[in-house]
């Protein structure tokens, strides 16, 4: 069998986070491999709560639920990328809630001691600046393609315009110069003369 990491990593919920506002306060609820546990937490900044889930409660939460463990796992993805999860601090502990109605995903999470709360927001707080420095960098970087873009669309519009004029220049150029008709010539014959009509002997 997977070990649980890569059974949370080919889930593709690993690293996921959200922002939740509640009425008086907000949550940074994150997720996190630690050892073999899958851990889902949330933080308002300074305190930390959290719940680790190994393989065997994940096939648990994911029978109670009627799921399967991957489709669970989907839920809890999905949950994070539309925000759709619910925070809210009871006593010592925060309920967290993906998702809605009667199958929405419950958990309870409780406060974390000191040296897992400084883990936690060591890693949390550099992974966020990591993705941050990195989307930074995706966009600088596509600001460049546009750029560059643009630039062609002008360097081949002028280029377009210029061709054309030189088309038309060319085409006056070859053009046949129409030569001014001499009297007597012929329009449809130049190398002849019109003939003139017969007048019969004159006399004095």
């Amino acid at each position: 069998m997977s070990s649980m990491k890569t059974i949370v990593a080919d889930a593709k919920c690993q690293e996921l986070h959200a922002v939740i506002k509640t009425a008086s306060d907000k949550y940074l609820c994150y997720t996190r491999i630690e050892g073999n546990c899958f851990v889902l937490a949330a933080s308002n900044g300074y305190d930390v709560w959290r719940t680790e889930i190994d393989w065997e409660e994940l096939k648990t939460l994911a029978d109670l639920s009627d799921l399967s463990t991957d489709k669970y796992l989907e839920k809890i993805r999905n949950g994070f990328l539309q925000a759709d999860i619910q925070a809210s601090l009871i006593g010592a502990k925060v309920n967290l809630v993906i998702g809605q109605g009667v199958k929405a995903l419950t958990h309870e999470l409780y406060e974390a001691k000191l040296a897992q709360k400084k883990s936690d927001l060591n890693s949390i707080l550099f992974r966020l600046a990591e993705r941050s420095l990195e989307l930074e960098s995706r966009l600088e970087k596509a600001d460049m393609e546009i750029a560059g873009l643009r630039q062609q669309q002008k360097t081949s519009a002028v280029g377009d315009s210029s061709g054309l004029i030189l088309d038309l220049d060319a085409k006056r150029n070859k053009q046949p110069k129409i030569q001014p008709k001499k009297p007597g010539m012929s329009a449809v014959n130049p190398a002849s003369r019109k003939r003139r009509a017969a007048h019969g002997v004159q006399f004095d």
